[in-house]
């Protein structure tokens, strides 16, 4: 599992107050052995201090891959 980058990011800035933020998705590449890569894109709304919120809807904040799941926790800042 690597972690690739930060696609696109609608969170509130540290220290601002926000009436609506959009989700942080990031891209994370997996590989099983001597397969090709695979690109999976995650995506979560987190808390003020990054934490997953694991319920939100309309993101995937978790990618199965064989019999490992892959989980967006937290994104900081």
């Amino acid at each position: 599992v690597t972690f690739e980058k930060v696609l696109t990011d609608g969170r509130c800035p540290a220290r601002e107050s926000c009436t609506a933020t959009l989700p942080v998705e990031v891209a994370v590449r997996v590989r099983d052995g001597n397969e090709d890569p695979l690109m999976t894109t995650l995506s979560a709304h987190t808390t003020d201090g990054g934490d997953v919120i694991a319920q939100a809807p309309g993101v995937v904040p978790v990618y199965r891959f064989g019999p490992y799941t892959i989980a967006l926790e937290r994104v900081v800042p």
